[in-house]
């Protein structure tokens, strides 16, 4: 692992996981494999955190899973007759595919399956169907990812079109440019960074509704993923100071969230991530209502 990539054994795929648990257990079985680590301690998973850019909420998470489908005992040790096989085929997701936040993980998956088949040619021939059954995923999921790694420019493809029907698709993939891509996506990211320096100097004046109209776009960027983990982790945000100063302001220019959920209303998210939001909603207009309840008459 030269690059700091990960290895997803094959292991990972016999068991009904999601493809971020796929991603930690898989981590887990390379340093049970590479460096003989029998246990999932404190050090272990701060390395997961390191290496996946995941919180520590969602790797006890996915242990507790492992451990449901006896995959760990009870204090996180690995069940070794699970894993005492010598050899395994695995898939291996460079750095460059791994730490590139313009791809989600399935898309990274596929990438890195493709890229296997590319590295000798720069092409290969190989169907949706055939990597759907390999991946354990649904052809439907294939076609979209394939679609939008050809958008941001990762893969090529050529083909013959008979009547209808698609033939011979070739898929090109240039390993140096899977680099430039990851390059121009830090640079970008860095960007974004140093624009966020500059929007938050220029509100330090403290008016509060001009923070208020920056936290709504800013949310709004960010939850155009569908991740209702992006949407927690700014609510959270949001709560720390924000009641002490609105208390305190008498003419408050009430922020329209109705935008926010008519933008929700047309992204795709997973029934568990659509329920914890509709919660959300739920709990904002108990209190909506309990604002109106304690509103006062206009002068």
């Amino acid at each position: 692992m030269k690059d700091n990539g990960l290895i997803l054994y094959d292991e990972v795929f016999k068991y009904k996981l999601t493809i971020s648990q796929r991603f930690i257990f898989s981590l887990i079985l390379y340093y049970y494999k590479k460096k003989n680590i029998k246990k999932v301690d404190k050090d272990l998973i701060n390395i997961i955190m390191s290496r996946l850019s995941v919180d520590k909420r969602t790797i006890i998470s996915t242990l507790d899973v492992l451990v449901k489908k006896g995959l760990l005992n009870n204090n996180y040790d690995l069940k070794l007759s699970v894993f005492d096989e010598k050899k395994s085929n695995y898939i291996y997701i460079p750095y460059d595919i791994l730490n590139n936040n313009n791809l989600t993980n399935i898309e990274k998956v596929i990438l890195s399956y493709l890229n296997s088949f590319t590295r000798k040619n720069k092409s290969c021939k190989i169907s949706n169907s055939f990597i759907a059954d390999r991946l354990f995923i649904s052809k439907n999921t294939v076609e979209k990812s394939i679609i939008k790694l050809k958008k941001l420019g990762f893969i090529k493809t050529t083909f013959e079109m008979r009547g209808c029907v698609t033939k011979n698709r070739q898929i090109y993939i240039d390993s140096d440019n899977l680099h430039e891509l990851y390059v121009k996506h830090v640079e970008r990211i860095e960007a974004e960074k140093v624009e966020k320096i500059k929007r938050a100097e220029e509100i330090k004046s403290g008016s509060i509704e001009s923070i208020e109209k920056v936290e709504v776009v800013e949310k709004v960027e960010e939850i155009k993923s569908g991740s209702i983990e992006s949407i927690e982790k700014v609510d959270k945000i949001d709560k720390i100071d924000k009641i002490d100063k609105i208390e305190k302001v008498e003419n408050l220019n009430i922020m329209n969230i109705t935008d926010i959920f008519k933008h929700l209303a047309n992204v795709k998210m997973s029934k568990n991530n659509a329920q914890k939001l509709y919660l959300e909603a739920k709990e904002v207009f108990e209190l909506s209502k309990q604002i109106y309840n304690n509103s006062i008459e206009d002068e």
